[in-house]
Parts: structure tokens; sequence; C-alpha cells
């Protein structure tokens, strides 16, 4: 477990700051940038499910079921694309002072029978792959 860093703001409010930690060594975990990047993403998401403020490490187990995962999201976004299954979602984005809307941003989502994929779960894949997701209309 890691220490956690507090400070106070200007207005005297006090703050906590922790740090959750993946670690990826190479060339145990990979032998190049993009391999070290998911495998160091992946244990920072474990550390965060830890209970946050930690640093995680990947064992032998841990090593196969993330390439597994990375190799079943590259498999999802293929059949999407085959199916026409990426759908375009339009978020309102608003001004915070009066409330108004002022343009839509357009966020893709892959759609798997009933469930949404939100982007953040297919998009660093889709670009590793070389493909870019447009969307038109008539």
């Amino acid at each position: 477990m890691l220490d956690s860093f507090s400070m106070e703001t200007p207005d005297g409010h006090k703050i906590k700051a922790t740090a959750s930690i993946g670690i990826a060594i190479s060339p145990n975990h990979g032998d190049n940038p993009k391999d070290l990047f998911l495998v160091a993403d992946n244990m920072m998401y474990k550390a965060k499910r830890s209970g946050k403020n930690a640093i995680a490490i990947p064992s032998e187990d841990e090593m196969a079921e993330v390439f597994r995962k990375a190799g079943e999201k590259i498999i999802m976004i293929q059949n999407a694309l085959d199916q026409q299954k990426i759908v375009p979602y339009f978020q309102p984005i608003c001004d915070a002072a009066s409330g108004e809307m002022i343009i839509h941003e357009l966020l893709m989502r892959i759609q798997l029978g009933d469930q949404i994929v939100a982007a953040n779960d297919f998009i660093e894949e889709a670009e590793n792959m070389g493909i870019a997701i447009r969307w038109t209309t008539s």
C-alpha cells in the first residue's frame, strides 16, 4: 500500500490524492512498448480494484489473461465492423454556467445484443488495428 498525499486548496479545503500503479517489466512482460503498456494498464486497473493507492505487477497467470482479453477485444471489434454493429451516441456538451446545450460530442459504441460497449473498452485496440471509425450521414 502506498502513502496518500493530502494538501490544502487555496479556498481552505483539504484534498487527498492517491495513486494506483501498474508495472510491466521488459522483456518479462513484453518486448515492445505496445505490449508493455497493455500489461501496465491492466495492472493499474488491478491496483484500483484492490482498493486503490496500490501497486500491481502481473503473475504468470495474469499475463496470459491480459493477452487473451486483448485478443477477444480485437475479435469483438472485427465482428462489430463486419456486422455493422458500431453505433453513434450523441452526448450533449453544456455550458456549466448557463446549463445551455452548446454542441453534441459524437461517441462510438458497439452494440452486442442488449449490451452497449463503451468506446473506452475498444477504441485503443481499434486504433492499434489501424481502424479509423467514421460516421457519415446522407
